[in-house]
């Protein structure tokens, strides 16, 4: 089975926005190019993933197993191009997180405005929905608060979101399950 990171990458935008036309204007594809790819994808994994008799389009059983897969894979290789871009003596990374909409009206965009003037390098992605939303789409092991480090900086240095949103002043309120292990 041949399966490249751009493919699982379309998977996921699909997975998440349950159609193929938003899916597509999310990775910046048209959408016979994007409909192409999970084509591709399915034919590579011998089955359908994503179930098109479905208003929705829900991932079929073998789809939800390689949606599991493809989120590991693709940090994974975010986090091994953010950890050699550390070694190569760039200050890149990426900072990924969610947030409620309160935050993203005026606190969210001043913070990252101020952490891309001291990171241009730095890619800032986020989400905002209600906390039982981010939950699901942003699960704590594919979700990740990092920040890049300068080139004299051991990088592996692992952040929680906790001392993440302590370093950087902010506050925020999440059910106590919503990250498990992790002290206040």
């Amino acid at each position: 089975m041949h399966i490249d990171l751009r493919q699982l990458r379309h998977f996921i935008a699909l997975a998440e926005q349950r159609s193929f036309v938003a899916a597509a204007l999310t990775v910046n594809l048209s959408q016979s190019a994007f409909s192409r790819s999970i084509q591709a994808l399915e034919h590579s994994a011998g089955c359908q993933l994503i179930d098109r008799g479905r208003k929705d389009l829900a991932p079929t059983k073998q789809g939800q197993v390689l949606l599991e897969h493809a989120r590991r894979l693709v940090s994974g290789a975010q986090q091994l191009a953010n950890e050699i871009s550390q070694f190569n003596g760039l200050e890149a990374g990426e900072l990924r997180f969610g947030c409620g909409p309160a935050p993203a009206g005026g606190l969210i965009p001043r913070a990252i405005g101020s952490f891309i003037g001291r990171y241009p390098k730095a890619r800032v992605q986020y989400q905002v929905d209600d906390w039982q939303s981010l939950s699901k789409r942003l699960p704590v092991k594919s979700s990740s608060f990092s920040s890049p480090t300068p080139a004299t900086s051991k990088p592996t240095r692992t952040i929680t979101p906790t001392a993440c949103a302590r370093a950087a002043g902010i506050s925020a309120a999440a059910p106590a399950t919503h990250w498990p292990g992790v002290a206040a």
